[in-house]
Formats: structure tokens, C-alpha cells, sequence
């Protein structure tokens, strides 16, 4: 595995599962040894702020539903 596509798995892992996110942002050491990826990279990726993982979470979660056919949400506008 190519270290882009290690990073790219890291990254949807990264923000996908929060408790992985977690453990990113606790021991980005750990995980870049785990994951053979450069403590820069790792450290870049824990310093993401998680407003805004959870802003994509949010946003994938929406189109997941509607590919799933779910009605869109109402924005209350």
C-alpha cells in the first residue's frame, strides 16, 4: 500500500469513527507508528478542528439518507 493511500484510509477512518478521531488527537505518535505514516501528517490530521469532522459527518450522514431515498430534512427557513 502507497503512502497516499495509507493517508487516505487514515483520513476516512479519521472521520468516520470517533473513536479513532480520539485516539488521533491523543497519541498522534501512536498512530502514525501504528499506521506508518509521517507524524506530520498525523499531527495535521489531529489538529483538524472537530467542528469541522463534525460538519462532514453531518453532511455525509444527509446524502446517505437521501441515496437511501429518505425525504430531505426541512431547513426551517
Amino acid at each position: 500500500m502507497t503512502e497516499s493511500e495509507r493517508r487516505q484510509r487514515v483520513l476516512a477512518r479519521f472521520i468516520a469513527d470517533p473513536v479513532f478521531e480520539a485516539r488521533v488527537r491523543a497519541d498522534p505518535s501512536a498512530i502514525a507508528q501504528e499506521e506508518s505514516l509521517s507524524l506530520e501528517y498525523v499531527c495535521r490530521l489531529a489538529a483538524t478542528s472537530a467542528r469541522r469532522v463534525e460538519a462532514f459527518r453531518r453532511s455525509q450522514a444527509h446524502k446517505d439518507a437521501a441515496r437511501a431515498g429518505a425525504p430531505p430534512k426541512q431547513s426551517g427557513w
